[in-house]
């Protein structure tokens, strides 16, 4: 198995061996990169990232699928069966195979799977002692990737960013609104809630994609607040006395680790209703519209009185849009479909893989070029570094045996480097 960044695996594509490729997103985005994995031979499938907290239907099915990125994928695999649905009522849904498998990401919240992050939790709440987790999701707002370009020109209105990709004018502004009230009160919240509570740290974690400078400016005038970019976020999420957020998917994890959070804010913008996925971290919280109201529930939750918020709302919103946290795990699923479905490749002619490579060798060194000179990085230094540890093999395979050791497998696995980012995983 060969893993790594995934920028850096695609630039390199036409040095690996022809593989299944697993896809995060069927987004027209990923068109380019598809043609080529198809011209090199490669057997593409897939899930999406974000098809678990997503916008409405119309709006998700404009900026994450794709007609033509649908025909070079062999098989899809769904959160649950609200993200199967929501494929399958697509416009662009062209009958590629969906699996309800969930997402390897759920697998590592099982209970048996928790174990693995004690460690790294015991080592947060050692630096930052009794801390509430405040997670921020305002790349759409406080990025350079944002619903509206920042630069306008002198007697023109204002163009539509990357962030609103798929969106209608109209939807985004209501959007920007509704998310620039949030990131406003949450602005004001902090140091309210330094004061409010005085024997408690707090760890702001800001989205990798946003701007953390505005929140280090906060933290500089609150003691005991801190802003942190680093790590899995489970380990945060087990260490925190609680955490608060906004329509964020941390909140699903947190719910199915059994940690406590609590919601911040409205969860509409001008009355308009983003639906029922957009609100599925929100469901799964404790809700603080107010200032007041998420000092009763943080009150009442480092005395114990509450725990994570559990109830018939949000045992409906797992079962809606998740699969099952018993049996067997997502990545064992997804990997009897590979075995059940997909046969080995055959052999490519010559000239199908010499083009391949030449159209491979054109977009990586296009986008070289691409990077130099005029685009702008999604995330910030601080997140690339944190998200893109250059590991040893040594530090990849102690981290396997961790895993092998809770699920008993007794395989023994070795972690070769391909190259930067780029490791593959076989069998000793």
């Amino acid at each position: 198995m060969v893993f790594g960044r995934l920028k850096t695996i695609n630039t390199r594509i036409g040095y690996l061996p022809r593989s299944i490729y697993l896809a995060k997103g069927i987004a027209p985005e990923f068109i380019p990169t598809f043609r080529i994995l198809h011209a090199l031979g490669h057997t593409i499938t897939g899930w999406d990232e974000e098809a678990l907290v997503h916008l409405p239907p119309e709006t998700y099915f404009a900026k994450r699928m794709s007609t033509e990125a649908g025909r070079y994928v062999s098989h899809l695999f769904a959160w649950g069966q609200e993200n199967a649905d929501l494929w399958f009522s697509s416009p662009h849904y062209s009958g590629t195979p969906i699996h309800v498998t969930g997402n390897p990401r759920l697998d590592l919240l099982r209970p048996e799977m928790r174990f693995c992050f004690e460690s790294e939790s015991r080592q947060r709440q050692r630096i930052y002692g009794d801390f509430f987790l405040i997670n921020t999701n305002f790349s759409m707002v406080n990025s350079n990737r944002s619903l509206f370009m920042s630069k306008i020109e002198p007697g023109s209105s204002r163009r539509l960013g990357p962030a609103a990709d798929g969106m209608t004018r109209e939807f985004a502004e209501i959007l920007e609104r509704h998310k620039l009230d949030i990131f406003q009160r949450f602005q004001e919240m902090i140091p309210n809630l330094a004061r409010a509570f005085p024997k408690i740290n707090i760890v702001i974690r800001p989205h990798p994609s946003e701007n953390p400078q505005i929140y280090r400016r906060i933290a500089a005038e609150c003691e005991r607040a801190h802003v942190v970019i680093e790590g899995n976020v489970i380990p945060w999420l087990l260490a925190a006395k609680a955490t608060i957020h906004n329509g964020c998917t941390t909140a699903v994890e947190a719910n199915l680790v059994g940690a406590p959070t609590v919601s911040f804010g409205p969860t509409k913008g001008d009355s308009h209703e983003f639906g029922r996925a957009w609100r599925l971290p929100d469901l799964l919280s404790h809700s603080g519209e107010d200032f007041t109201a998420l000092c009763e529930k943080l009150e009442k939750i480092v005395s114990g009185e509450l725990g994570c918020f559990k109830g018939t709302e949000s045992e409906k919103g797992i079962s809606e849009f998740l699969i099952s946290q018993e049996g067997p795990l997502a990545c064992e699923m997804i990997v009897d479909v590979l075995d059940k479905y997909l046969q080995s490749p055959s052999e490519l002619p010559l000239l199908t893989r010499l083009a391949g490579l030449v159209r491979a060798n054109g977009a990586r060194w296009s986008a070289v070029a691409t990077k130099a000179f005029n685009r702008k990085p999604r995330k910030t230094p601080e997140a690339r570094r944190a998200a893109y540890h250059d590991h040893s093999p040594k530090q990849l395979c102690e981290r396997l045996d961790r895993f092998q050791n809770v699920l008993g497998d007794r395989v023994e696995l070795t972690v070769e480097k391909l190259g930067r980012y780029i490791y593959r995983i076989v069998r000793s």
